[in-house]
């Protein structure tokens, strides 16, 4: 796979946050002068708003008005990032119980949750999730039920151990945490079905936070979204 490739790749699940018909475009038809990913094991926030054909930039326009009114549009199967860790199914029928039954199968150690508001969460299952490498997985996903906020999953990847190049659109980019970019949204499908996706990155892993319930910024949970990104970064 040449550096080219795996850039588009990349940038495509990056992309993927705000609109996974956005992802399959730049897999389809990436955006002339796409720059190559020569550095491994780094996140770089890159303007793309020159190389991008009309289609691309009228899907951006769009994402950014749904934004302003508090909410993205998402398609009924989409509920299932999140629903699908909690319902029988192929999803869940391939978690384990705890931490500890996957622990021997990562790479990397997991993010140490204690002294955040998911420190006490019950654990409905977690798997070995991000890329196989040198025999071992580079990330991991918890599915949890926290008191007072309901289902909630998080996952998280080690980009630096699978040898990655993350690059980050600057236009969907909202916020940092130290230093680093995050991306922050509340989705909702047609039938009303709501989550939140907290997405940030730190110098070695990617986190992505999945919450059954919309969040807004002026929520008291909003807050302690920030206060985990920070505690784990």
């Amino acid at each position: 796979m040449t550096s080219n490739i795996f850039s588009v790749a990349v940038m495509a699940v990056v992309f993927s946050f705000a609109a996974a018909s956005f992802a399959q475009e730049l897999r389809s038809n990436p955006p002339a002068g796409f720059p190559s990913a020569t550095k491994r094991g780094v996140v770089e926030v890159r303007s793309f708003s020159g190389m991008l054909n009309q289609k691309q930039r009228d899907v951006v326009s769009n994402l950014a008005q749904q934004q302003s009114r508090g909410w993205l549009d998402a398609p009924e199967e989409r509920a299932a990032s999140i629903d699908g860790y909690f319902q029988e199914g192929a999803l869940k029928s391939r978690l384990k119980p705890n931490l500890t039954d996957v622990l021997g199968t990562l790479l990397v150690a997991p993010a140490n949750l204690e002294g955040t508001f998911l420190q006490n969460a019950k654990i409905v299952g977690t798997m070995p999730a991000g890329g196989y490498v040198n025999g071992g997985w580079t990330g991991v996903a918890r599915a949890m039920q926290v008191p007072g906020i309901g289902n909630v999953v998080l996952e998280e990847y080690d980009y630096v151990a699978a040898g990655s190049h993350i690059i980050v659109p600057a236009e969907l980019v909202d916020s940092e945490i130290n230093g680093l970019p995050s991306q922050y949204a509340v989705w909702r499908t047609p039938s009303g079905k709501t989550w939140t996706e907290f997405r940030w990155f730190t110098s070695n892993k990617e986190f992505r936070l999945l919450l059954r319930k919309a969040i807004g910024k002026s929520d008291r949970s909003h807050r302690q979204l920030q206060e985990l990104a920070v505690k784990l970064s």
